[in-house]
Formats: C-alpha cells, sequence, structure tokens
C-alpha cells in the first residue's frame, strides 16, 4: 500500500461524494459500509469498483440488481497487489487504474462517552447512555437488519412504520 502513490482512506474518513466527482473509485470490502459508501459515489463517480472476498457476495440477488442497474458500479475479486502508477491488479487478472482507495475494512470501536463499556463485549452505546427527557413519542430509535440478505429499502421502510406509530 506504501507504494501506490494515489489517494487512500478508510471508510471511517469519508464524508461526502463530491470530492470523488469524474474519478474512478475502488472500494476494498463489500461489506454494508462498502455498498453504502459505493451507492453514494454512483451519482458522482465515474466508476465504482466493489471488491469481494467471497463468491457468496457476488451471487446475490441484490447485489445482481445493482449491477444490472447502475452502469459505473462493478463486482470484482480482491485485489493482489497495488502498482505505483495507480493500478490495482486483482487475484483473477483482472486491473483497474483507480485515482481512489477506500478501504471499508472494519474498524474497531470506541464509545468513549458510553459508561459501563468494558471492550470486549460489543455492548450497544444505547445500552449505556443515560435516559434524556424528551417529549412523548420523541427518541432515538435503531433499526436494524433481520436477515443479512435485506436490503437499505427494508430497513427505511421499517423506519417509515416506526414514525408513524
Amino acid at each position: 500500500m506504501e507504494v501506490w502513490r494515489r489517494r487512500q482512506l478508510h471508510s471511517h474518513s469519508y464524508r461526502l461524494p463530491e470530492p470523488f466527482c469524474d474519478e474512478v473509485v475502488v472500494m476494498v470490502g463489500c461489506g454494508d459500509n462498502g455498498k453504502d459508501i459505493a451507492l453514494d459515489l454512483i451519482g458522482v463517480a465515474k466508476e465504482v469498483h466493489l471488491t469481494t472476498k467471497s463468491t457468496e457476495e457476488a451471487t446475490m440477488p441484490a447485489m445482481s440488481k445493482l449491477l444490472a442497474k447502475y452502469a459505473n458500479l462493478h463486482l470484482r475479486p480482491h485485489f493482489k497487489h497495488l502498482c505505483e502508477d495507480g493500478t490495482l491488479v486483482f487475484v483473477d487478472g483482472s486491473r483497474v487504474v483507480a485515482l481512489t482507495a477506500i478501504y471499508c475494512t472494519g474498524y474497531a470501536y470506541s464509545f468513549p462517552f458510553g459508561h459501563g463499556w468494558d471492550g470486549h463485549r460489543r455492548r450497544q452505546p444505547c445500552q449505556a447512555a443515560v435516559r434524556a427527557r424528551v417529549r412523548a413519542g420523541a427518541g432515538p430509535v435503531a433499526v436494524v437488519r433481520r436477515r443479512p440478505e435485506e436490503g437499505a429499502g427494508a430497513m427505511v421502510l421499517r423506519g417509515k412504520w416506526v414514525a408513524q406509530v
């Protein structure tokens, strides 16, 4: 990674799609974070390449629909190495010259504001938060996926349902 002289960042540092306008961007990792950022970028980037280690990801119906819908979104196998000229070489031998690589490979959770966090168990921050005084019907809501194949659309629908209750 030190050889590659192009822009590299972790998904944790990603904020807005505009700085990537008309660029070729490679997302290293195809989990929820990688897909979310890729969907954010496809409206402005020239090409977005999602890399995955898993063949399961490539065969999921939701991924097939995304690839069919967006001509500038591509699914690639995991990359083998980076070249100084900006080329990423994938394990299948294919290559892409990119201006940016965004690493969506996970990161360590840190909730310094939460009491009771022991650093070993993944206790949710809401379990340690102080209950605030809010007006009736207001408060935080977590909308989570029930199944891995469930897409963001289902979560949005559940969120809208919760807002109506």
